[in-house]
């Protein structure tokens, strides 16, 4: 310790016990000291030239705060001022040891401090990243690791659905059954395409026809597929209006359809011109649009986008896997399904309900459970209203599906009850619960397009926003 630091604690302690002016205290000599040895008390007022920057070093160096006393002179609060001064007693540390130590009232102040600034306090609990009352957190009810079912609440600790709601599960969580289309009435009861869920039962709109849980509500004064009724589809080309089929103007009758010979290429110039697969009929004249590839040979030649077709993906003769589709020249998983690789083969998997890649590739579900939701659930029973078909790339177990999702599903195609239908081929979509084969032309950029002609219906590949053309008169919901 230097001359100058014991000077100004012995100051300080004297002038902390209020020690009497007149007693001199010896000392070593300093610039203070005078020849008789004793040391001039330091004016209260105007504390000692050395204070301000000890102190202020201490509070830097080490954390503290300068503290000032009752007179006025600032005394080092980095140091104990009730432990003996030189010669007053051994403090058991060297003066270094003492000036680096922290004292024992912040030992626990950054815990302190921490937990302050996150006003983390009874009773909430820190959860992970995030400071949470476990007794009304629906994503920690209870304890850190319960989290509710989606939509739920979280009451003293303990999860349930709002009034008038009810819980169907982790999957579909809190529903109003009494107006929910897809859980009408229970849990899992979907309502047909276009109906709605009043008082829990499924209905069309006014007017509309009722047809099936696959077609769903139609209007029978305007819809060609069901005009009239569910069973009357118009001829391919004809208008549906005021629920009777017919042409439209300017159009003839071509084997029993309507059609524009100006731009049908079915129909190109005359009703018995037919123009190659994906070729424009332009003025009643075939030809092969600007960006489109001639495949084929002979009566198999055609006009396709070597971009989106199937069967010729990025060149002629090259076809991709039942399970996938072509997008900007490659071949790739169908939209939904995802690539899982197995050692040296890649499969495109259902991760929703292939129950070998259950929520992600890799991930099996035990043998007593079935993939529902990408979720391994326990129980092979399906619910009332599904039909359990093989999950995706493996079987198995396989999933749950209603005959809605069947309709619509390339793996399980179908429109019969009780039915896990077929897999669809790489040109062809699952529409209305059939297989429908399909084509792409390079003049199909956006629907409608002129291209697909009569007899096929310009839509858009399930998932995707690239136009195809779909035999017949559905697209693929």
């Amino acid at each position: 310790m230097t001359v100058d630091r014991r000077l100004l604690l012995a100051a300080s302690f004297a002038l902390f016990c209020g020690c009497s002016g007149g007693t001199d205290t010896p000392t070593e000599a300093g610039p203070d000291a005078v020849a008789d040895g004793t040391v001039k008390k330091p004016d209260a007022a105007a504390p000692h030239p050395d204070a301000h920057a000890d102190s202020k070093t201490d509070s830097k160096a080490g954390g503290h705060d300068s503290g000032t006393h009752d007179g006025g002179s600032p005394v080092d609060a980095g140091h104990d001022t009730s432990a003996a001064l030189d010669g007053g007693g051994d403090t058991g540390r060297t003066d270094a040891e003492a000036d680096a130590a922290p004292s024992d009232a912040r030992t626990d102040a950054p815990a302190l401090d921490a937990a302050a600034d996150a006003g983390c306090v009874a009773p909430r609990e820190v959860c992970g990243a995030t400071c949470t009352d476990v007794a009304t957190d629906p994503s920690h009810c209870g304890d850190c690791t319960t989290a509710c079912d989606p939509g739920g609440t979280c009451t003293a600790g303990v999860c349930g659905c709002p009034a008038g709601k009810s819980d169907c599960g982790p999957i579909i969580g809190c529903i109003v059954a009494t107006t929910d289309p897809k859980n009408c009435g229970a849990c899992g009861n979907a309502c047909e395409p276009g109906a709605a869920c009043t008082n829990g039962v499924c209905g069309c709109p006014g007017g509309d026809l009722e047809c099936g849980v696959v077609v769903g509500c139609v209007d029978p004064t305007s819809d060609p597929n069901h005009c009239g009724s569910c069973t009357g589809a118009c001829p391919s080309g004809d208008i549906c209006t005021a629920s009777t089929c017919s042409c439209p103007a300017g159009n003839v009758e071509c084997t029993g359809a309507c059609t524009d010979l100006m731009s049908d290429p079915s129909h190109c110039g005359t009703c018995t011109t037919a123009c190659a697969e994906g070729d424009l009929c332009m003025s009643g004249v075939c030809s092969c649009e600007a960006g489109g590839t001639v495949c084929g040979s002979g009566a198999a030649t055609s006009c396709v986008d070597i971009q989106s077709d199937p069967e010729d993906c990025g060149a002629c003769g090259k076809t991709c896997g039942a399970t996938q589709y072509c997008t900007l020249g490659a071949c790739t998983c169908r939209p939904g399904l995802t690539a899982c690789e197995a050692g040296a083969v890649v499969a495109c998997a259902d991760l929703s309900h292939d129950d070998a890649n259950c929520g992600a590739c890799g991930t099996a579900c035990a043998i007593t459970d079935r993939c529902q939701g990408g979720v391994c659930t326990t129980g092979l029973v399906c619910p009332t209203g599904s039909s359990r078909c093989g999950g995706g790339t493996a079987g198995g177990n396989g999933s749950c599906y209603t005959l809605a999702e069947r309709g619509e599903n390339p793996l399980h195609c179908t429109a019969v009850t009780g039915s896990c239908g077929t897999a669809c081929t790489t040109d062809q979509v699952c529409a209305l619960g059939l297989c429908t084969d399909f084509f792409t032309s390079a003049a199909c950029a956006t629907c409608p397009c002129a291209a697909c002609g009569v007899g096929a219906t310009c839509c858009e590949y399930p998932g995707s926003t690239e136009p195809i053309c779909v035999e017949g008169n559905a697209c693929p919901q």
